[in-house]
């Protein structure tokens, strides 16, 4: 829960400091880059809090149950 008060804080605060048309370095460049580098924290912290990504009881995408497939021809798996 602290690593989301962190991300959202700092997502805030980047967002509010950033002006896409000043010349400025840091409205301009730095904030904008911030709320890119929070917004994919974000995404990150929420697909590690939602499970995608960890070995459940299925085994993932690519894991689990075989469904009989590459078993022997002679009808054992």
């Amino acid at each position: 829960m602290k690593t989301l008060v962190i991300i959202l804080t700092g997502l805030s605060v980047s967002w509010y400091f950033t002006n896409l048309t000043s010349e400025q370095v840091l409205s301009g460049v730095v904030a904008p880059f911030l709320v890119f580098v929070f917004l994919v924290a974000l995404a990150w912290w929420l697909v590690l809090k939602a499970g995608f990504g960890s070995k459940g009881e299925r085994g993932g995408l690519f894991g689990g149950d075989d469904g009989n497939f590459g078993g022997g021809g002679d009808g054992a798996s």
